[in-house]
């Protein structure tokens, strides 16, 4: 009778060695998931701050007027390639507007011009001009693996948003 109560016991006692092993084994892959989650998010973000851009003016000349237009500049110093898309907001006839224009998909270690008035006629180009010198840029960029990405006028911030 001795000998059923110890192996009861004993029963009992590796039953809750069991249930604790498990219960931290649980516990230890939770916060490897996590921080592998942690890890991946970073990594994405690293990439995605690899994608930069900047403003310019050129001079254009027209007969003996010289005048500047904007150019935005983005650069993508990543190993991956990206899809990129400038959205720009600018004051126009008492109203702002905004104007998108998709660059298509960037190779990596490359760097593209946007010219936002080359799609203006000649005879526009004088009315655009200046609320497109003043206008206000946002790059918008989708990685390799479908992440959606913004970047506005703060150089180092890179903000996750939904893609399509």
């Amino acid at each position: 009778m001795i000998g059923t109560v110890i192996a009861g016991v004993a029963a009992v006692v590796a039953l809750v060695i069991a249930i604790r092993s498990y219960d931290l084994s649980v516990r230890t892959y939770d916060l490897q998931i996590a921080d592998r989650n942690e890890r991946l998010t970073s990594e994405k973000r690293e990439v995605a701050g690899r994608i930069t851009w900047w403003r310019e003016s050129y001079a254009r000349e027209a007969g003996t007027n010289r005048y500047f237009e904007p150019l935005v500049i983005v650069q993508n110093s990543s190993s991956e390639p990206v899809s990129v898309y400038i959205l720009n907001d600018y004051y126009l006839d008492g109203k702002w507007s905004k104007g998108w224009s998709s660059k298509g998909v960037m190779p990596p270690c490359t760097l593209i011009r946007h010219y936002p008035l080359e799609s203006v006629g000649s005879l526009m180009r004088q009315k655009y001009r200046e609320p497109f010198n003043k206008a206000t840029y946002t790059l918008y960029f989708i990685d390799s693996t479908g992440n959606g990405w913004s970047r506005d006028t703060e150089p180092l911030s890179v903000t996750a948003c939904r893609a399509g």
